[in-house]
């Protein structure tokens, strides 16, 4: 809750206990990783909080929402499905989707895909000819044309 979170004390014995303890596992969980360079400088104090903002505004930061943001939309925008394989399913091929629209809502709390647009996406990538007339249905259904949930609960 914001009221405990704007008066909560960052001093005293405990928190420099839990500061030290907090930096200790940061650098356990981070020290042969990608992130470690932004903890790094934080070392000598062993101050676990800075090391963790600045973890945190590096991952979530603009520059690295928007990229994950654009991975987002390049996931669905390069993905197929061709029929079942041995390491890919169609509830795969949906999981990619969700998941990716999830993504851009979660970078981005105002840009939001149309569910129109997530359906158009959804069966442009399906390239499986056995699924032709069940898509054709889809197309003739007004409420899966706008409805993901709907439309991806039908195909499966």
């Amino acid at each position: 809750d914001s009221y405990l979170l704007h008066c909560t004390t960052l001093s005293g014995k405990h928190f420099q206990a839990d500061n030290k303890k907090l930096f200790q596992l940061l650098k356990t969980l981070m020290l042969e990783g990608e992130c470690w360079m932004y903890c790094q400088k934080h070392e000598k104090k062993q101050d676990g909080r800075k090391a963790f903002l600045a973890v945190q505004q590096q991952c979530e930061g603009t520059a690295a929402m928007t990229a994950r943001k654009n991975r987002a939309y390049a996931s669905i925008s390069t993905a197929v499905f061709k029929g079942a394989k041995r390491n890919y399913s169609f509830q795969d091929y949906i999981t990619t989707h969700a998941k990716a629209h999830a993504e851009i809502k979660h970078c981005n709390k105002e840009e939001e895909i149309t569910e129109s647009k997530k359906v158009t996406d959804f069966l442009f990538g399906i390239q499986d000819s056995s699924m032709e007339s069940t898509i054709n249905h889809v197309y003739r259904n007004t409420d899966m044309l706008n409805n993901f949930e709907l439309c991806q609960k039908y195909l499966a």
